[in-house]
């Protein structure tokens, strides 16, 4: 029998077809991905998604590098996800940071209330000073019936008071002009707002506190 002889370019012709086609978006998948992780987070995973699943398409069509697509899709899906992880958690921690921040600028114009009252002169002041530090505990979640505690009482007040003490949420006032009997500024809270009332014998300090209530 004689041999069979191939025609050379059937022969070259076969040899391209056995090559594997080229996949040029498998690779860029796997360059995305990686670059997702290091400079480009949402970018660059995304990129690497999309042409990972391009790369994917192609290699079922027999263009080789399945492996490197599938490499750069899970990659580009790793980077996405931990990439929108982190938005989230920057976005709760700047809320509570404002909330925060929110919640001391009112802290410092309480206090800064508070030491107005303090520098004020007369006989109202030492009971202006009392009544908003009740106010001022209540607003900060103490139970009205807790605020229980004395009063320091500066020079300038100390001339018409003899001492100032809060029982219960009730202000207990004892003048200098000869009466023991003290003067009882009684507190009712009416929702978020504080109403006072004096009660029992008024003194001459506080003749004009009261009218005014």
């Amino acid at each position: 029998m004689g041999k069979l002889v191939l025609p050379k370019t059937a022969a070259v012709t076969s040899n391209q077809n056995s090559q594997p086609k080229s996949n040029t978006p498998a690779l860029l998948s796997l360059i995305f991905g990686i670059l997702g992780f290091l400079v480009l987070p949402l970018i660059g995973s995304l990129l690497a998604i999309i042409t990972g699943h391009m790369g994917r398409a192609k290699a079922k069509k027999g263009a080789g590098r399945g492996g490197l697509a599938l490499a750069g899709l899970l990659l580009g899906y790793l980077a996405l996800i931990l990439t929108l992880f982190l938005g989230y958690w920057s976005i709760s921690y700047y809320q509570q940071y404002t909330a925060l921040a929110k919640q001391h600028m009112a802290t410092q114009k309480t206090d800064n209330d508070e030491d107005s009252v303090y520098s004020d002169v007369g006989s109202d002041a030492a009971l202006k000073m009392a009544t908003l530090w009740v106010e001022t505990r209540v607003a900060k979640g103490t139970n009205l019936n807790e605020v229980t505690e004395p009063l320091t009482l500066n020079p300038e007040e100390q001339k018409y008071w003899q001492k100032i003490d809060i029982r219960q949420g009730s202000i207990y006032a004892y003048p200098r002009s000869g009466s023991s009997e003290p003067l009882l500024l009684m507190s009712v809270q009416a929702g978020k707002k504080m109403q006072w009332a004096c009660a029992g014998k008024i003194p001459r300090e506080a003749n004009d506190y009261c009218a005014s209530l």
